[in-house]
């Protein structure tokens, strides 16, 4: 065998062994979260209070079921109704958790980098795991003072559900703290070329949202984004089964940048609510998520 072909074959393998290496777990960002306009209500996040908040929001959960029982029952849903909601809908107790879900992993980040557990660190991500095991598949990995190494593993185990979870875009919205309607998803327009714009944003070099008004009924205004060149997607601009949304604009500078999430887009809407702010969330590739509507 050459020199030439030994050299080679060490070159492939190592090449081989490296693409199988597993890429390092990066703890999380969480600009979605901390841009919320309610975010401010759970205080500083390196101190937030974990306890008492989520004992405050139950109390919050409780009342809202409570109205939500008391309206279906003055007006029952009609499921026959078309639905611009979000699905599937994440139960009322366990959406009120995970509005908590990015908090507990901020108090949890410090510990990221902790070499040495102490007894206070495992009380925190004790208190920590306590909130997030009303959700039913959260982890609990238990953690216990100067077991480094586990502890780690326990953390770990904790962001890589967290990102399983916020993959999910029903889950995402839950994570957003908000008292606005949704999320919603919009309804269905079909188009296979780019709409007459009223107004466009741009995303990237790439990509443009645009805000175009049609000839339908009910509800004009479809969101379409175009991706170099080409429509990716199209949807009413709808808070139906209440078919209400009649005048909407592009707030000034709309478009924030939300990392590796993608983006937020900031709209004015005319709707039930009144003329009120939506927010619009894509994905890195310009895919609508979900909205919210103010009121």
């Amino acid at each position: 065998m050459t020199t030439a072909l030994l050299v080679c074959i060490v070159a492939t393998l190592l090449a081989q062994e490296k693409q199988t290496e597993p890429e390092a777990l990066a703890y999380p960002t969480f600009e979605p979260f901390l841009a919320s306009r309610m975010f401010m209500m759970f205080g500083d996040p390196k101190t937030a209070d974990l306890e008492k908040l989520s004992k405050e929001l139950a109390i919050i959960a409780q009342a809202s079921a409570a109205g939500k029982k008391a309206g279906e029952e003055f007006a029952p849903p009609n499921p026959s109704r078309i639905s611009a909601f979000l699905e599937p809908e994440i139960p009322d107790g366990q959406r009120v958790v995970a509005s908590l879900v990015p908090l507990v992993l901020m108090r949890l980040e410090a510990l990221w980098s902790t070499s040495k557990w102490t007894s206070d660190h495992v009380a925190l991500a004790h208190t920590a795991t306590g909130v997030l095991k009303q959700i039913p598949d959260a982890p609990q990995p238990t953690f216990v003072e100067g077991e480094n190494a586990r502890n780690r593993a326990g953390l770990e185990e904790l962001v890589r559900w967290f990102r399983a979870k916020v993959s999910r875009p029903e889950w995402y919205a839950a994570m957003i703290f908000t008292m606005d309607d949704g999320p919603y998803i919009g309804i269905p327009f079909e188009s296979t070329r780019p709409l007459a714009a009223e107004s466009v944003q741009r995303l990237d070099e790439k990509t443009e949202l645009r805000l175009c008004r049609v000839e339908r009924e009910n509800e004009p205004w479809v969101l379409q984004v175009i991706g170099d060149g080409k429509p990716l997607w199209a949807r009413v601009l709808s808070a139906a089964p209440d078919e209400s949304v009649s005048e909407v604009s592009f707030l000034d500078d709309p478009v924030q940048a939300l990392g590796p999430y993608g983006w937020k887009v900031r709209l004015v809407v005319s709707w039930s609510g009144g003329r009120e702010l939506s927010e619009v969330f894509l994905d890195p590739k310009g895919n609508l998520l979900f909205y919210f509507l103010s009121w």
